[in-house]
């Protein structure tokens, strides 16, 4: 497969992929509430790839109302003048896509009283006004793309650590300490992985940042368009550009390739741990197919940064760490699943194209690759312990 038709299948999987979805939860709204639904009839598709949306029919017991989800998104001139809305456990009613209403009201529900805008809205509660105080979304800089100032409550569910028990998340100030770096991730991006950042803008709705001792960093259909980054406290723009690369790449992906049937010959939920040659990895067949994409993306972007000298000093050793390790990584796993009865021909030049990628990225960057060592790294890249084994040169400190 060549570049250009590697790029079209994407465009083509990701137009195809979000139409679908928003189709399919448009159904959803409908069967569930239909005059909500008639509400939103003119409305375009996008509108229903609300992650909210995807939370909502993804939980067993959803604890806000869809008329919540959906309310800004109604034409004014169809907006009722008031809506039931749900308060979290710190008092915060969460509307996508109008903003934040800060209560002392945990875990109720009460009207808001639309009465023209948000900034003239009330809340009330039996018969009574809350005091409440409001704050529109945030967005990164030049997108629609939200960044979440708390923790949407239909998104709790997803932070839970090996055992399923919840785990505490740290969003807040994290997310405010980090911004900087969002941003210059994402200004990297639009600058320098053109065609991929037009991918993220047509499939990313928001970014939540948070720091937890679980999850890692992920994306999940159960919230699609969400890309989840785990921040450390030592995170700076080199760790945001890699997650931003790596997340988002499971977003696009997840939307290219909903009809699995075309790629695999074999059930593309098969455990690794099930083939006999793969005994030694975790996860399933697609899972790993997926890696494949996310790594292509990552070690192209890392490889153009470091070429056009994007990052100097303290980052660039950062910088060529990350590339040395992803790209070991990449080559495990393009070892693992190359088994051509796995594909179908379409699977197979894909696969044939992530090969090709890895050969060509290693031969352009084998000293660098080699000269780093990479042997104490844990499942996510830690700078600090990458340290250890690879002091920063003389010249940087």
């Amino acid at each position: 497969m060549k570049e250009q038709d590697f790029l079209d299948f994407v465009r083509h999987g990701i137009t195809e992929g979000q139409t679908r979805l928003a189709g399919l939860l448009r159904s959803l709204v409908r069967d569930s509430d239909q005059e909500l639904a008639e509400g939103l009839e003119s409305v375009e598709d996008r509108v229903f790839l609300e992650p909210m949306l995807c939370a909502f029919f993804h939980a067993n017991s959803p604890r806000i109302p869809l008329q919540q989800i959906l309310y800004a998104s109604v034409p004014e001139d169809r907006r009722p003048d008031c809506v039931t809305v749900a308060a979290d456990r710190h008092g915060t009613v969460y509307i996508p896509n109008l903003g934040y209403f800060f209560t002392r009201q945990t875990n109720k529900r009460m009207d808001l009283h639309w009465n023209g805008s948000a900034r003239a809205a009330e809340l009330h509660s039996q018969g009574r006004s809350v005091p409440s105080s409001f704050r529109n979304v945030s967005r990164i800089n030049g997108t629609q793309i939200e960044v979440y100032q708390t923790l949407p409550q239909l998104l709790e569910p997803f932070f839970v650590d090996p055992t399923g028990s919840p785990v505490r998340v740290e969003l807040v100030s994290i997310a405010a300490a980090k911004r900087e770096y969002l941003e210059n991730a994402c200004l990297i991006l639009r600058e320098h992985y053109v065609h991929y950042f037009k991918n993220i803008l047509d499939t990313i709705r928001g970014v939540l940042i948070y720091s937890a001792p679980h999850p890692y960093s992920f994306a999940t259909m159960g919230a699609h368009g969400v890309a989840f980054l785990n921040s450390r406290p030592d995170s700076m723009s080199v760790f945001f550009l890699e997650d931003m690369l790596h997340q988002c790449s499971h977003v696009i992906f997840n939307a290219a390739t909903l009809d699995k049937s075309r790629l695999f010959e074999v059930d593309p939920d098969t455990p690794l741990s099930s083939l006999s040659a793969l005994d030694d990895y975790h996860g399933t067949l697609y899972e790993a197919f997926h890696g494949l994409f996310t790594q292509t993306n990552i070690n192209r972007c890392l490889n153009i940064c470091r070429e056009a000298e994007v990052f100097s000093g303290r980052d660039r050793h950062e910088l060529e760490g990350r590339i040395s390790d992803n790209m070991k990584r990449f080559g495990g796993a393009i070892h693992a699943i190359g088994q051509r009865d796995f594909y179908t021909e379409l699977g197979w030049q894909l696969y044939d194209y992530f090969r090709n990628t890895f050969v060509f990225l290693y031969r352009l960057q084998r000293e660098l690759i080699e000269q780093y060592d990479t042997s104490n790294q844990p499942y996510i890249f830690n700078y600090g312990r990458f340290l250890e084994k690879n002091p920063l040169p003389k010249e940087v400190l």
